[in-house]
């Protein structure tokens, strides 16, 4: 017999085809758990550069305005004008600003020279609304990939 095996006792530890097996398997499933976490750690790591990308988008948004800017062309108080008449006779075009109130709606007259300040900031508003619902879905995908990377990180304790 050769040195190595003689020195192993067959009696103390029996080796069996289960035995060589299980080890393989063991083995084999380590690996391929500390490669899924690697890649799980590399996922993390684009996400979590994707979400400061994110958040550097926010801060040039400048002043925001929530609601809708509308034009409407009206019909005055004095029956006899022609507005009453045909409707390509309306006085305007006027702008309102409309927004909800603790649930009520309240519309504003904006002066001609504030059209173009209302229009930007009010589209300031809705890049701001788009990009916290590109956060929320990122900060949902990080929180999926952390609840993987921990899951694996568990069984290998086990």
């Amino acid at each position: 017999p050769s040195p190595g095996i003689s020195a192993l006792s067959l009696d103390k530890h029996p080796i069996t085809c289960y035995t060589i097996i299980a080890g393989f398997y063991y083995a084999v499933k380590g690996k391929m758990e500390m490669r899924q976490q690697k890649m799980l750690r590399k996922e993390l790591a684009g996400q979590q550069q994707a979400l400061a990308g994110l958040w550097r988008e926010l801060l040039p948004a400048g002043p925001i305005k929530k609601g809708t800017l509308s034009k409407r062309l009206m019909r005055c108080g004095n029956k006899g004008c022609r507005c009453w008449q045909d409707p390509k006779f309306r006085h305007g075009p006027y702008y309102w600003w409309t927004t909800k109130v603790r649930g009520r709606s309240l519309a504003v007259l904006v002066p001609k020279e504030l059209v173009d300040s209302y229009r930007a900031y009010i589209a300031n508003y809705q890049t701001l609304k788009r990009a916290i619902k590109r956060l929320e879905l990122m900060s949902d995908r990080i929180l999926n990939t952390e609840r993987k990377l921990a899951s694996y990180i568990r069984e290998l304790k086990h």
